[in-house]
């Protein structure tokens, strides 16, 4: 649900208004196309950011009053789970810029629902011991990486028990697409910052190219 309200929220965000001819009005005015991208990417990720934030804690809440279960990191889950609602609405924005917002956002929840299934593929792969196979999902992991990110939210929500209790099993864990026993690496969020950087920017080259 968060991706893709992220991804139809955003995706219409430039597009709608250059199918209307709004954006002619508001580029006549002494603004730059780049800024009103960075200005829309803004605005909407306050929005989704705070979506994310509070259908979260909602979340954990309602599980916490029913189970008395609260998550060991509930500030880890919320961040990565944030900071994949922003790629996914980088990603429709920077879409939207050239496409129609339909298209954008269609496109934007199927590269999304691909990272997962290419995550779960390379689980599976490792617990068999196919590091081939799995290497494919590391490459669109850095290529789209929300997968890696649902990762992080999972580490966040993981019981400790669950994981000591999983230690056993080595490699097969693997194949639970649930399943976390540590945080992405330090390296790989750096890189997903770089990457929200880089989509956007060339998002905002898009639209400059653009023939309105």
């Amino acid at each position: 649900m968060l991706a893709m309200s992220a991804a139809f929220l955003a995706a219409p965000a430039i597009a709608s208004d250059v199918e209307t001819g709004t954006v002619l009005a508001m580029l006549a005015r002494p603004m730059h196309r780049a800024d009103l991208v960075v200005g829309r990417w803004l605005g909407l990720g306050v929005v989704v950011v705070a979506y994310a934030v509070g259908s979260g804690l909602l979340a954990i809440g309602v599980v916490r009053l029913v189970s008395g279960y609260a998550p060991p990191s509930t500030v880890v889950a919320l961040a990565f789970l944030a900071l994949q609602a922003l790629a996914v609405e980088t990603t429709a924005l920077a879409l939207g810029t050239r496409l129609p917002g339909i298209a954008a956002g269609a496109i934007t929840v199927v590269l999304f629902g691909l990272g997962w299934f290419t995550g779960v593929l390379g689980g599976v792969a490792g617990a068999f011991g196919a590091d081939q196979l799995r290497g494919v999902g590391d490459v669109f992991r850095v290529l789209f990486p929300t997968d890696g990110l649902w990762r992080g939210v999972i580490y966040g929500l993981e019981p400790a028990a669950a994981i000591l209790a999983t230690e056993s099993a080595g490699r097969a864990a693997r194949a639970n697409p649930f399943y976390a026993d540590s945080p992405p690496p330090a390296a790989f969020t750096l890189w997903c910052l770089v990457w929200l950087v880089g989509v956007l920017a060339l998002g905002a080259w898009l639209f400059r190219r653009r023939e309105l």
